[in-house]
């Protein structure tokens, strides 16, 4: 079941509303979009995920390696620059923007992404910047306005036992593709249901893996290599920049 609504902006804040609502086996999710006449549109989702811990989650989301056995937009990937202290990493995607029927060519991201911790409950921060030895070329286009962070927390399962043994994921996204923003938002709605169908397939495998005992891929070591924040910290800048992130999804 898919629902689709208009959006709505208020005078000086963004309100996101109802874009998709759509089941799925093992995971719950709801897709928003807020358009703005002066930027790309943006999305928030929340979904949450059965019988898995947040770090198999936040392994999962960085797992690039892996990422193609699931996500087939994603089809390049190097790690440009990385920081063994701090897990901050510059990466290089070259993904296909291809939704069904509709093929729009391929875009290049240079993205910037580091991951901080409170209890346990991690902020995975990513955007576009800069990489002056990595020169932009005509093709493929690349995608220089590009923002996409979610944190990751257990939370109750659906089973209603009280037990925290699922985990929620708020994902707040946007990017400019250089595509019209209606075309935009059709290709969303055409892809967002096989996306998390995908995602929910992987991450079922990167469990059985994880199982398995197998060690552990470059990505996921440093997805594991994360800022432990306090709650001082977390109530000045950070909290002000996952603001969007983290408000309740009604």
């Amino acid at each position: 079941m898919v629902y689709v609504y208009s959006y709505m902006k208020s005078d000086n804040s963004i309100t996101f509303v109802s874009l998709m609502i759509f089941p799925v086996y093992i995971s719950g999710s709801s897709s928003f979009v807020s358009m703005d006449n002066f930027g790309p549109t943006q999305y928030r989702s929340r979904t949450i995920i059965e019988n898995v811990t947040p770090e198999l989650i936040r392994d999962f989301f960085w797992d690039d390696e892996f990422r193609t056995e699931w996500d087939d937009m994603l089809f390049y990937f190097k790690i440009l620059q990385e920081c063994p202290q701090t897990g901050t990493m510059i990466i290089h995607w070259i993904r296909k923007l291809c939704w069904k029927y509709i093929f729009l060519g391929d875009r290049e991201y240079i993205i910037n992404r580091r991951i901080w911790e409170y209890g346990r409950t991690y902020y995975c921060l990513t955007k576009s910047t800069p990489y002056r030895s990595l020169p932009r070329l005509r093709k493929p286009r690349g995608v220089d306005l590009y923002y996409s962070s979610w944190p990751i927390r257990a939370v109750k399962s659906r089973k209603g036992d009280g037990q925290l043994t699922a985990s929620e994921v708020l994902l707040f996204h946007y990017e400019d593709m250089g595509i019209p923003k209606e075309l935009a938002k059709i290709g969303i709605g055409r892809a967002m249901w096989g996306l998390v169908r995908k995602m929910e397939a992987g991450v079922q495998a990167y469990q059985v893996a994880q199982a398995t005992g197998a060690s552990p891929l470059r990505y996921a070591l440093m997805a594991r290599i994360n800022t432990k924040i306090s709650a001082d910290a977390l109530s000045t800048n950070l909290k002000d920049a996952l603001k969007q992130c983290r408000s309740p999804v009604t």
